[in-house]
């Protein structure tokens, strides 16, 4: 019989033989796919990332020792938000108010560490046990010392435990899970936004397709590997793929 789609708003899984497709409520990383940034967008393949709900821990080292100067930390999600330019020894409070103002929103980032030589920045809160995506990033002017620099590193992975999901890749994610049923926007300044446009809060659990027959050109982000590990099927032709 001739495939009959249903569903709203773009993404389409086929109802074939009465085989309807069935969604989840899940965590997606707060700013987007990680280490990227940007809206998630409708059929968007992820996969669960299966670690023990935890904050996340990013940290931000001044190396080289400088004596003077200015860094400017950024972080792209939707868009690029970037903070005005912080004194190479910017109080750890100071930083912290910045970070909250321009970025994360208020109560949501708490920043320890070494004026001067490193700012641990731990998220909780609205951000709380949850990944944070987007891109971590900073330009510099420092001065002094020896071949200043101003360099961030993940420390610890946030996640929401078991229903924590991040865009699907080969090396980061065993396989595909399921496809993002609407278009997603988090909002770094608190607001978690529908695909309607509409700000519900935090935390928002966006819903993913885990099963059903879809469309193949209406998914994004998979590769030669998703099909090869047990979940995902080309059917004839190639215009369906069945996700079990």
């Amino acid at each position: 019989m001739p495939a009959i789609s249903y569903g709203q708003q773009g993404l389409m899984p086929a109802l074939e033989s009465g085989y309807l497709a069935v969604s989840l409520g899940v965590s997606l990383p707060f700013g987007g796919p990680t280490g990227v940034g940007g809206a998630w967008l409708q059929g968007q393949a992820v996969g669960a990332v299966g670690t023990a709900a935890q904050n996340e821990v990013a940290t931000l080292t001044i190396s080289g020792t400088p004596t003077g100067g200015t860094f400017t930390p950024s972080f792209t999600a939707d868009k690029v938000y970037t903070l005005p330019a912080q004194a190479y020894n910017v109080s750890l409070a100071n930083l912290q108010a910045a970070l909250e103002t321009y970025i994360f929103g208020a109560g949501n980032v708490v920043v320890t560490g070494t004026p001067g030589a490193s700012y641990v920045l731990t998220f909780g809160s609205l951000l709380g046990n949850r990944r944070i995506g987007g891109l971590f990033s900073a330009t510099h002017a420092l001065t002094g010392g020896t071949s200043p620099n101003a360099t961030w590193a993940r420390t610890t992975r946030g996640s929401a435990g078991v229903f924590q999901y991040d865009a699907y890749s080969q090396a980061s994610n065993n396989d595909v899970d399921g496809f993002l049923k609407y278009d997603y926007l988090s909002d770094p300044t608190g607001a978690r936004v529908t695909d309607a446009g509409v700000a519900s809060g935090q935390p928002f659990n966006p819903a993913i397709w885990i099963e059903g027959i879809f469309y193949a050109s209406e998914l994004l982000g998979l590769d030669a590997n998703a099909y090869t590990l047990g979940k995902l099927t080309k059917k004839a032709g190639g215009q369906f793929v069945r996700l079990i």
